[in-house]
């Protein structure tokens, strides 16, 4: 999950700090800020406009500075300029396109970005395109003829272009290429050279520094390390097993920046958290810098100052500026909330487990807090199983409400990295790739087991909850395992046929990974579906879907109902209208978790605290004592 708040994008230039945020009070629309350290910021964005792409359906960077002026891309998919006096006019065509990762090439005067074009028949096209900031139709193309791109970058003198690319049926967690290109005074592409090939490694996040030389991520050494292209050979910089990297699912984002032609800042992952770490090219060093925040997100750095969007497990999330010399902090922009209480705030522990086949498990197990209540005397805590979205992600430590909102009302959380999530290396990353249905639904059994075993929590009492790919493991583990009491999918995939059938180019070859081929693996898509065993889900279900979700939709969730309704088992479904995969209002979200404290007030016998909108479950009749509402 994303901080409390959400900051999409940060940027940095002579003229000041800007970041992307979504208001959930106004629907979720976003807006660019300029940050002047009051903890606010001056809205640039008037109410007629939305900051938002929907390049590959997850989004990217919404907008670029260059030319005295803020270009973003508004929710009809065009691109805008913002002109010094606040003037707004579009710049791109209408049209069925849509744009994202965009940098500014000041040399040439123009925008260099990834496009998506849906103007035609079958799957969108995918292109790095150069737009005119004075106004054009919708792009020159640059580089075409890959699937997808990410991270267009260009060299400090302007000569050479880098880019990401991969193609269908890769993803981009397991295989892609990197690739330079050499620019003409006009900026078009005279030549290409291959700096990693598309594979069997990740090459990521290229910058340049300074001085020219290209860095850039990749996990040939099975972790994702620092490498340099040097004359024509990529030289490891800093092995070591750690994660310097994390999977591309919005175009954009980037952990790494060259400071200067011996250093780079970039964000790490160790034991499950992010580090903020200086990495001298030279002696391959490692210098970790002493902050308070373990997540770490949207990196920027300018004038000897990093820019980040920073949070802890106890720390509400803040857009800082580090001073990298003294390491001095300045809070730019925090959430728009009460101060947090530390005595109701749970601080989340790193824990192993023991798994199937003799694996080692992972997550953040927070114990119930709450500085007003104690537990009666004897009794242990029912258990919430969270699982994160992806699959191929993972959780992070952030200050979380929705976990505190939990630990707060005496329930333990275990936030879990399952096998298959990101930042323990792709050996474990791996273990999904065929796996998915088994192997995750294996840990989040495994933890809970565990769990109770080692005294902590009450076994009789514990839930699977997730979003996403997190609903599947919801959807799974209640059909492919007997150990929750209850489970709670948040726009969840149930049919992986229907899945892979249904969604967009992005992932239309993801249930390939996670399954199998889909020529030789239908019925394995089949036997993974959580659908086709409904039948053996016999715990108490609560489903929260969004209308408008094209990575998801709503017959995912739907048939699940059906089946769960026409079997006697007790379930709840709420549909709501105007949302898509994840949700961006603020009542939204409130909605939706008082929906869930109000279905464990009803399956864990407990009568919540605070007044709950009434909550409606089909064939409620056979919970214990047959509550209605």
């Amino acid at each position: 999950m994303f901080p409390q708040f959400w900051v999409g994008q940060l940027a940095v230039d002579e003229t000041g700090i800007y970041a992307l945020t979504r208001r959930g009070e106004e629907g979720g629309r976003g807006v660019v800020l300029k940050l002047d350290g009051s903890g606010e910021g001056e809205c640039l964005i008037p109410p007629e406009y939305n900051v938002r792409t929907q390049i590959i359906e997850y989004g990217g960077s919404g907008f670029v500075l260059g030319d005295g002026a803020l270009f973003f891309t508004n929710a009809d998919q065009r691109w805008y300029r913002r002109d010094a006096s606040g003037d707004i006019r579009p710049i791109t065509a209408e049209g069925r396109v849509r744009y994202g990762a965009p940098i500014f090439d000041a040399r040439r005067n123009r925008i260099i970005c990834v496009r998506e074009d849906h103007r035609g028949e079958g799957e969108p096209v995918n292109t790095i395109v150069a737009v005119n900031p004075a106004g054009d139709d919708f792009g020159t193309v640059l580089v075409a003829g890959d699937d997808f791109y990410a991270w267009p970058g260009l060299s400090p003198d302007g000569t050479r272009l880098v880019w990401a690319a991969w193609n269908n049926p890769h993803v981009p967690w397991d295989v892609t290429g990197l690739f330079l290109a050499h620019l003409d005074d006009a900026g078009q592409v005279t030549r290409i050279e291959t700096v990693v090939a598309e594979d069997d490694e990740v090459a990521c996040d290229p910058q340049f520094s300074p001085g020219g030389e290209l860095v850039f991520v990749s996990d040939r050494s099975d972790w994702w390390n620092y490498y340099v292209w040097r004359d024509g050979q990529a030289v490891a910089v800093a092995p070591m097993n750690l994660e310097f990297a994390r999977p591309i699912w919005q175009l954009g984002n980037s952990d790494v920046r060259v400071i200067d032609d011996q250093t780079i800042l970039g964000v790490y992952t160790e034991d499950g958290m992010n580090r903020l770490g200086l990495v001298d090219i030279v002696t391959g060093t490692l210098k970790p810098l002493d902050l308070p925040y373990t997540y770490f997100a949207r990196l920027q750095v300018y004038d000897g100052k990093a820019y980040v969007l920073a949070s802890a497990a106890t720390i509400p999330a803040v857009v800082v500026e580090i001073d990298l010399a003294t390491l001095a902090t300045r809070e730019l922009l925090t959430a728009p909330a009460p101060p947090v209480d530390p005595g109701f705030v749970s601080s989340p522990k790193h824990i192993t487990f023991p798994s199937a086949k003799g694996r080692t498990g992972y997550g953040f197990l927070y114990m119930p807090r709450n500085a007003s209540h104690v537990a009666p005397k004897g009794t242990l805590p029912p258990l919430l199983v969270t699982s994160h979205g992806g699959p191929t992600g993972c959780t992070n430590t952030c200050f979380n409400p929705a976990i505190q909102l939990w630990t707060s009302r005496g329930f333990a959380v275990l936030d879990i990295n399952y096998a298959g999530s990101t930042g323990y290396g792709r050996p474990f990353r791996n273990l999904l790739k065929g796996g998915w249905g088994v192997v995750d639904v294996e840990d989040h059994v495994a933890a809970a087991q565990h769990l109770a075993a080692e005294g902590l929590v009450d076994g009789g009492r514990t839930a699977v909850r997730g979003w996403s790919a997190g609903g599947y493991n919801t959807f799974a583990c209640l059909a492919f395992a007997d150990v929750f009491q209850a489970g709670v999918a948040y726009f969840g995939i149930s049919d992986v046929v229907l899945f892979a059938n249904e969604t967009h180019k992005f992932e239309a070859y993801y249930t390939d990974y996670l399954v199998g081929p889909r020529e030789t693996s239908q019925a394995l898509f089949r036997e993974r579906s959580p659908l086709y065993s409904a039948d053996r889900m016999t715990a108490p279900l609560l489903m929260l879907q969004g209308a408008l979700d094209k990575i998801t939709p709503p017959n995912q969730s739907e048939l699940i109902l059906e089946s769960l309704k026409r079997r006697g088992v007790p379930v709840g479904y709420i549909l709501f209208e105007g949302e898509g995969h994840g949700f961006r209002k603020a009542e939204t979200n409130l909605v939706s978790l008082q929906a869930e404290l109000a279905f464990y007030g009803k399956i864990f016998g407990f009568e919540p605290a605070e007044p709950l909108p009434p909550l409606v479950l089909e064939n409620a009749d056979a919970l214990p004592g047959g509550t209605v509402a």
